[in-house]
């Protein structure tokens, strides 16, 4: 569970959402396709000196046969930039927003709070849900998490499922950010609705 930590973290750094959301969509310049893919380690660097230093990692981590010999490289396009940041004022009033909630005390807790501690102890019947633009709270590793949790807990009536197109919120979304959350009219998504209404008529 201690990826939790990391992605609270660094869904509530605005700078850091910015690029990464300006990385996920990049395309190979002259081209549509993306450079972020499953399966591949995509590395992104902007001057000769930065270059240097990744190709002298990948050599060492090809020599200790980490990663294969192979590897390309590529121009990428104009980085895209995100609309919902196109003023800087209020980047900057948000970013000191976020960083004064990370100082308080609840938050300090939440942090360091390990729900496994308490997932070891549930028996009862469990549905765990995800969305996967979910970027406060990262899918694959809390699903995993609370299924690796209740299935040592001896759990014998637990199911998990990810939404794909889903926020933190449970409703559609175009990139997850916390941003776009005022900006999208639907409350909850109706699949997810009929998810756990039908999880739950099961039961009986």
């Amino acid at each position: 569970m201690d990826e939790k930590r990391f992605d609270i973290d660094s869904s509530f750094n605005v700078q850091y959402e910015m690029l990464k959301k300006r990385i996920d969509k990049a395309t190979i310049k002259g081209s549509d396709e993306r450079i972020v893919e499953k399966e591949k380690i995509t590395i992104v660097y902007s001057n000769d000196k930065e270059e240097k230093e990744y190709l002298n990692y990948i050599k060492y981590l090809q020599f200790k046969q980490i990663l294969e010999t192979d590897f390309e490289k590529f121009l990428l396009s104009t980085l895209k930039k995100d609309s919902l940041y196109q003023d800087e004022a209020t980047l900057q009033k948000t970013v000191t927003q976020q960083m004064a909630q990370l100082s308080e005390p609840w938050f300090q807790y939440f942090i360091k709070f390990n729900p496994a501690d308490y997932l070891l102890k549930i028996r009862i019947p469990t549905l765990a849900i995800n969305g996967g633009l979910d970027l406060q709270v990262a899918a694959d590793e809390n699903l995993q998490g609370i299924k690796s949790a209740l299935t040592k807990a001896g759990n014998k009536k637990l199911e998990v499922k990810k939404f794909d197109r889903l926020n933190h919120l449970f409703q559609h979304a175009e990139t997850g950010s916390p941003m776009e959350y005022g900006q999208i009219e639907e409350t909850i998504a109706p699949e997810v609705l009929n998810t756990i209404s039908s999880w739950i008529l099961q039961l009986k």
